[in-house]
């Protein structure tokens, strides 16, 4: 309840908002630089490496 521990699916949740993030990001980027395809799939790669990284810090994996 009030007192308990962050659970894994908790945890799981904030590296999925860091992968959005990164995504958006990219969009964003494409759309500005003119370079649609290449930022996306950018920001696709980052957001899912910034993913792991999380997940392997806080221990959700």
């Amino acid at each position: 309840m009030a007192g308990e521990t962050e659970g894994p699916k908790n945890r799981k949740g904030v590296s999925g908002l860091v992968f959005a993030a990164c995504f958006f990001l990219g969009l964003g980027i494409g759309i500005g630089l003119d370079y649609m395809p290449a930022a996306l799939f950018i920001g696709i790669a980052v957001g899912f490496l910034a993913m792991a990284i999380l997940r392997l810090k806080l221990g959700a994996w």
